[in-house]
């Protein structure tokens, strides 16, 4: 994925995040970031020549990949695009050597929890959670759960 292509179709990556968030809180500053290897690991879910969803993600601590962000239009959800989405990303991760994959989820994503911890990902206790926010650099809000999947490369 190269920064471009974001630019050329960040008016439907704008639309997505409305659709899909009751409080969209990203704007083009959030889709067009530069961060260490997101334009290696981030990319456009697409269906039928139509941009029907985005995965953005970066080397936010070092040997990790972090997803920041994913949606996939509503009208697109129940068909794979999702977990295909995430193993790519996985594969991707992998093929830069690195070995976990982390995300963050407040009140607002509680639905998705499901869905990450059928592709294999797990909620980081008390003690990791802690290790995390020091990696990271920052305190955690509260009503964050975070959660993780080691990956290797044959993994995905």
């Amino acid at each position: 994925m190269i920064r471009e292509d974001f630019v050329a179709h960040l008016p439907a990556l704008l639309r997505i995040e409305r659709a899909c968030f009751a409080r969209p809180q990203w704007g083009a500053d959030h889709f067009l970031r530069d961060l260490p290897g997101k334009w290696e690991l981030s990319a456009l879910l697409m269906e039928h020549g139509a941009v029907a969803g985005f995965v953005v993600a970066s080397e936010v601590v070092a040997g990790s990949c972090h997803l920041h962000r994913m949606a996939v239009l509503p009208e697109m959800q129940g068909r794979g695009l999702g977990g295909a989405a995430v193993r790519a990303l996985e594969r991707r991760a992998a093929a830069r050597g690195l070995r976990m994959v982390t995300l963050e989820l407040d009140a607002e994503h509680g639905d998705t929890e499901p869905f990450y911890r059928r592709l294999g990902y797990l909620l980081l206790q008390a003690a990791e959670r802690e290790t995390y926010a020091k990696a990271k650099g920052k305190a955690l809000r509260p009503d964050r759960r975070i959660m993780s999947a080691s990956i290797r490369s044959g993994d995905t």
